[in-house]
């Protein structure tokens, strides 16, 4: 296991996700979109909270996981 891994696993540790994508979702079907495009009820979430989770295909298969932060305007 990596040095920082076993230091998170000990207590706290700082990791860098920068090499992770992001993505800003904007406008009128932010919400929607998100809402059918993820396992969670995003619809029922507000500014301030999040989540983790799954992004999935039409057919409902996960494709991935995300963490899901919202502010008032964007996702």
């Amino acid at each position: 296991m990596s040095e920082g891994y076993e230091a998170l696993r000990g207590g706290a540790a700082w990791l860098d996700l920068s090499a992770r994508g992001r993505i800003t979702a904007r406008g009128r079907d932010r919400v929607r979109l998100l809402h059918n495009i993820s396992s969670n009820e995003v619809k029922k979430m507000t500014p301030g909270n999040g989540c983790y989770a799954f992004l999935l295909n039409q057919q409902g298969r996960i494709q991935a996981t995300f963490a899901c932060c919202v502010a008032k305007t964007t996702f």
